[in-house]
């Protein structure tokens, strides 16, 4: 628990000023696709080689998977293996 970092508070006002360097598991709990694509936004490259990106509301709230294919689309990312888990998540 000693690497372990828990941000609280709200996307916009901690995220960019959170003093984060490397993350190994990227847990993205939001719906929306604003939210969603935020957290991509400023934390995606912050994912270690190896590392995990869990998204709980994928395939479920369409926000949430427009949010993650524009950021593919708009980063030109490709070749991901994206894991859907139920109906409700997926991680990569």
């Amino acid at each position: 628990m000693d690497h372990v970092r828990i941000v609280p508070g709200w996307f916009e006002s901690t995220l960019k000023t959170a003093s984060l360097d490397r993350i190994v598991l990227l847990h993205i709990g939001a719906d929306w696709y604003d939210s969603v694509k935020f957290v991509l936004e400023v934390l995606y490259d912050k994912v270690v080689p190896g590392g995990f990106v869990v998204l709980d509301d994928y395939g479920y709230w369409e926000g949430c998977n427009r949010a993650l294919e524009d950021y593919f689309s708009e980063h030109k990312l490709e070749g991901i293996s994206l894991r859907q888990v139920a109906n409700t998540g997926a991680y990569f």
